[in-house]
């Protein structure tokens, strides 16, 4: 008898625009890759020559290029900003019903003083620079007017 199993590592990106009254004013999604370094990064978990150097994904960048994503991308293409991401709890990792996977939520919340200008991509990072995904999106001009929630959602 064989047995089989997969580990098909997918993400998306939720973007939540909120006025300043934190009223909901539009809502952008977008599939993401999950890159070859960010591919590496999880593999390298398993592996007790890392286990002491293995840094967590911390960041979040975002920046103002859609060029198109590439398995091979280490960095966002137009960096703007860069800020650590809000603490992950475990209520945030969650069996999914009906399955075998495990769905990680990842946010972070950009004030209105925060990461102004047009934005069309972000990535997430551990703070050793390495990249773990990068996702383009219809392009936002972020201004002090409004503020954004990123919501990551990867699934296991």
């Amino acid at each position: 008898m064989a047995i089989q199993d997969t580990m098909d590592i997918k993400g998306s990106l939720t973007i939540q625009k909120r006025d300043l009254n934190n009223q909901l004013v539009e809502e952008i999604r977008a599939n993401n890759t999950i890159v070859t370094s960010g591919r590496r990064l999880v593999a390298q978990l398993f592996s007790k020559d890392f286990k002491d150097t293995i840094k967590p994904v911390s960041q979040i960048a975002i920046g103002g290029n859609d060029k198109a994503v590439s398995d091979d991308d280490l960095q966002l293409a137009e960096e703007i900003f860069r800020k650590k991401i809000n603490p992950i709890k475990d209520n945030d990792l969650v069996l999914l019903p009906d399955s075998k996977r495990i769905k990680l939520t990842i946010t972070a919340d950009l004030q209105a003083g925060e990461g102004n200008g047009e934005l069309k991509e972000a990535a997430l990072f551990n703070e050793d620079k390495v990249m773990y995904n990068r996702v383009i999106f219809k392009p936002i001009n972020k201004t002090p007017d409004f503020t954004l929630t990123l919501i990551w959602e990867i699934t296991f």
